[in-house]
């Protein structure tokens, strides 16, 4: 599953009040997942990493304001995982 995908649930569920609403897009979400992403996407909905902390803070991203955002969407949910 493509992160975009992940965010977009994570805002839709924030931008309901029906709860069953937030239960019907949560679960649309997992079940998009392939198996093996399943628990990473699920702690990033929770809003957990699944190896604990990483140590970016505000001052660690303060400065990347002026990077401009990719054109198309790339990373899955093992690539970012891999990489934090």
């Amino acid at each position: 599953m493509q992160l975009k995908e992940l965010t977009a649930a994570a805002n839709a569920v924030a931008a309901t009040r029906s709860r069953k609403q937030k239960i019907a897009t949560l679960a649309a979400c997992l079940a998009r997942m392939d198996p093996e992403e399943i628990q990473t996407g699920a702690s990033y909905l929770m809003g957990l990493l699944p190896g604990g902390p990483v140590g970016l803070g505000p001052a660690a991203v303060s400065g990347l304001g002026g990077v401009e955002a990719a054109s198309t969407s790339v990373l899955d949910l093992n690539e970012v995982q891999g990489a934090l």
